[in-house]
């Protein structure tokens, strides 16, 4: 199975959309440690969704890792045997879209709570969230490669265990469908008919 079909979609819109919150409030966290100066940078910037949005978010989550696991138990054989390659299709894209949505997460919130866009780049916020950002997108996509990769192996071992038990399973009921008496005495070998003399 190809690596896009196997993350992409909701899957990957699930690791994006919790990488954006968990960089968020990481990046403020760095930026400013002291507990009351965050708390009110954040109240005073339009920071109340954010509990609805962790909400969304753990939706999204939950969607995203069953159709991950539906994607991996139809998988024929293990996602794409270049990891790198793998690895880097996720990540480009994860750390596209996480500073894009960064970006505009920061800069609706000043315009929705009044404030200027410019304060983002107060404290080197928008820096450290930026970095901050990309580090989360390329834990993400290794989270994603090895989650992937693990539950493809592990379904199809067991649909190959289970083929395996199913055939012996067969090959017993066959054994015993078969009546003792022609096991043990098999039927002679049909002979030749004798020459016919002129």
């Amino acid at each position: 199975m190809r690596v896009y079909k196997l993350f992409g979609g909701a899957p990957l819109i699930a690791a994006g959309s919790a990488g954006v919150l968990i960089a968020h409030q990481l990046a403020y966290l760095i930026a400013l440690p002291r507990t009351g100066v965050r708390d009110a940078l954040l109240a005073h910037t339009g920071h109340g969704y954010l509990e609805v949005a962790t909400k969304a978010v753990v939706a999204l989550v939950v969607t995203g890792s069953c159709t991950l696991l539906s994607r991996a138990r139809r998988a024929r054989s293990g996602i794409h045997r270049d990891g790198i390659a793998a690895y880097r299709w996720s990540a480009m894209r994860l750390i596209v879209a996480q500073i894009v949505a960064y970006g505009a997460m920061e800069s609706l919130e000043r315009v929705a709570a009044g404030v200027p866009v410019t304060e983002a780049l107060q404290h080197h916020l928008f820096a450290i969230g930026v970095a901050v950002q990309i580090m989360v997108a390329l834990a993400g996509a290794a989270l994603l490669l090895v989650l992937g990769r693990g539950l493809v192996r592990i379904l199809t071992r067991a649909r190959t265990h289970g083929a395996a038990r199913g055939r012996q399973r067969r090959q017993r009921w066959a054994a015993v469908a078969v009546p003792s008496s022609r096991r043990e005495h098999p039927l002679p070998a049909s002979r030749a008919p004798p020459p016919v003399v002129a």
